[in-house]
């Protein structure tokens, strides 16, 4: 097994230390730090690629598909470069590998903060150490580079490095926690709020120490060189007034708007994707960056508004470090918890920020660079769903079976939209044609079926009145 060949390589010229003058993931950064990110563009001669260096990531060569292996200077923790990851960025992460696996094994993802790299799980926590005890494996990605922020392709990288992880070592899919401190902890949530594909690996609960769960309220919080990071092509393009999407997109609230000043963005607000994830937020009302603080209380009243059940854990520290929270303590919460689906029988309220697979449906998005929210609710007991308040949707694939409903008996689809587009749905699980296709008990509507795909097809054009459509066997 993997695991066993990479024991061996455990001798190598170790990371770059933590720096001297803090945790190598504090959010309040210094002068120095400030003047190194001041990359703007424009103000380089070599653009991109000085901006790779200077926040500690790397392009990635798309004919290279190598995987790299060497050791770190923590017992049973193995360095990882995957180069091909599809995003033009390489990935580097750790990977701690307990001597005594469970079986499967839970995996502890660690999020490193802004202005450190993967070390920095092996340099300012204990999580590897604690984690291994329990039988669990630990995963600290990189996300491309330092100061990722959580932007589409540093998830992506993230994403490519956890279905590795799964793919070569005994894991178990349901019980896969994040952890991540300041950026980090942003990040962790963010990816969890994302991430809600069946075929991927989703986060089974999470622990938000003092994340930065807003970027628009981060960027206003920070000084001139790391705006200028944040500003870059590489990242957002621009500021969250010019580019506001992009911030809203991997953020999990969007606080101080300009439509809710003070308050949390009701349209925006990726956390609404958490409801099924359990959480725990951190922080210390005496941190240094008292703004986390705020955004870390924001996301909790705003979960506990969503009827979610999120955990507040306030501590006493007066720095803004890892260290704030017992690791103990950390493990403990994540611990009992495996993933899980909604509920049936109970509305779900989801926001895509593009397309892709969210929960079971598959979706197509009328314009890319927006937001598309949907709710939906399955009734195994009637053998129906309800699909409604969507906008810019465009089209919503799933299979019945895995929402609990039996496409073998008559089905009922209850379809209700605010922006007024066509939506085309399309049933998967159809070996044989249906009888009779009805809308609000008409058979006068098109509707196709595809032998080879074994779909079924239709479009509602009309959405305001909820209409109902039924699929006779």
């Amino acid at each position: 097994m993997l695991a066993t060949l990479l024991i061996p390589l455990c001798v190598v010229t170790p990371p770059q230390a933590a720096p001297a003058g803090g945790v190598a993931g504090k959010l309040r950064v210094t002068a120095a730090e400030a003047a190194r990110a001041d990359i703007r563009s424009g103000r380089t001669s070599d653009g991109e690629l000085e901006f790779a260096t200077i926040v500690g990531g790397a392009f990635s060569n798309p004919f290279d598909a190598t995987t790299l292996y060497a050791g770190t200077p923590w017992p049973r923790v193995f360095q990882i470069q995957i180069n091909n990851t599809g995003t033009g960025w390489v990935e580097v992460f750790h990977l701690a590998i307990p001597i005594q696996p469970l079986n499967p094994a839970p995996l502890l993802v660690a999020f490193h903060g802004a202005s450190a790299s993967q070390n920095d799980i092996g340099y300012n926590t204990d999580y590897y150490q604690k984690a291994m005890a329990r039988g669990w494996y630990v995963i600290a990605p990189l996300g491309a580079h330092e100061w990722n922020f959580g932007v589409p392709y540093a998830q992506a990288n993230i994403e490519v490095a956890l279905d590795w992880v799964v793919e070569h070592f005994n894991i178990d899919p349901d019980r896969v926690y994040g952890v991540g401190f300041s950026m980090g902890g942003g990040v962790a949530a963010s990816y969890a709020a994302r991430h809600l594909d069946p075929a991927h690996v989703r986060l089974a609960a999470i622990v938000n120490h003092t994340g930065t769960t807003s970027l628009r309220d981060t960027y206003n919080h920070w000084p001139l060189g790391v705006m200028n990071v944040l500003e870059h092509t590489l990242m957002f393009g621009g500021s969250p007034t010019d580019f506001p999407f992009a911030y809203q997109q991997v953020s999990t609230i969007d606080l101080d708007s300009p439509a809710y000043p003070g308050a949390v963005d009701p349209t925006a607000d990726m956390s609404r994707n958490l409801t099924n994830v359990p959480v725990m937020i951190f922080a210390s009302p005496n941190d240094p960056n008292g703004y986390l603080v705020d955004q870390s209380l924001h996301i909790y009243d705003h979960l506990v508004g969503l009827h979610a059940d999120p955990l507040l854990r306030l501590g006493a520290g007066t720095v803004h470090q890892w260290g704030t929270i017992n690791s103990n303590l950390v493990l403990n919460y994540l611990e009992p918890f495996v993933r899980t689906d909604p509920p049936l029988g109970i509305p779900v309220q989801t926001l895509a920020d593009r397309d892709g697979t969210w929960w079971h449906f598959t979706i197509t998005q009328v314009t890319q660079g927006q937001f598309t929210p949907f709710r939906w609710r399955s009734d195994p007991a009637s053998n129906e769903l309800f699909l409604s308040e969507t906008e810019n949707l465009a089209q919503i694939r799933f299979l019945p079976s895995d929402l609990g409903l039996d496409a073998g008996q008559a089905l009922q689809f209850r379809l209700g939209t605010l922006s007024g587009n066509p939506l085309v749905v399309v049933l998967e699980g159809y070996p044989q044609s249906p009888s009779s296709v009805l809308r609000a008990g008409s058979s006068n509507v098109n509707w196709t079926w595809d032998a080879q795909a074994q779909t079924l097809s239709f479009v509602e054009a009309d959405g305001v009145n909820t209409p109902i459509w039924s699929v006779i066997p």
